[in-house]
């Protein structure tokens, strides 16, 4: 159990240390602890197939899913880091094309193209 909590420990301090250096304010990351657990809440776990808002409230919450558009720079989740120490996104890379299905075809560094992915595997 004790491994868990410091797992969730380790996940809410680098999601609020994300957040922090997006907003540039690193001083205050103790006013984004409220963003950092809705978006940990919101997230479906690939152990347990829920989403822990589910766990904790009896129901998912629901939220706006940002469509991202052509032109704008976004990070890819690694799916395959090469050790643990190895950044765990990869960007910015460019949209180049969205499609009505949520799928996005990016455009790497060097201007790599990469294989189209779903929305949300951000």
């Amino acid at each position: 159990m004790n491994s868990a909590c410091e797992h969730l420990n380790q996940v809410l301090v680098n999601t609020i240390s994300k957040l922090a250096q997006d907003k540039e304010r690193v001083d205050q990351w103790d006013e984004l602890t409220g963003s950092a657990l809705m978006a940990l809440r919101t997230m479906r776990n690939d152990a347990m197939k829920y989403m822990p808002a589910m766990l904790l409230y009896g129901q998912e919450i629901r939220t706006p899913r940002k469509r991202f558009a052509v032109g704008e720079q976004v990070l890819m989740k690694d799916q395959t880091p090469s050790s643990k120490f190895h950044p765990k996104w990869l960007g910015p890379m460019t949209v180049t094309k969205v499609t009505d299905y949520g799928v996005y075809y990016l455009a790497g560094l060097n201007s790599r193209k990469l294989q189209p992915t779903r929305g949300g595997q951000w």
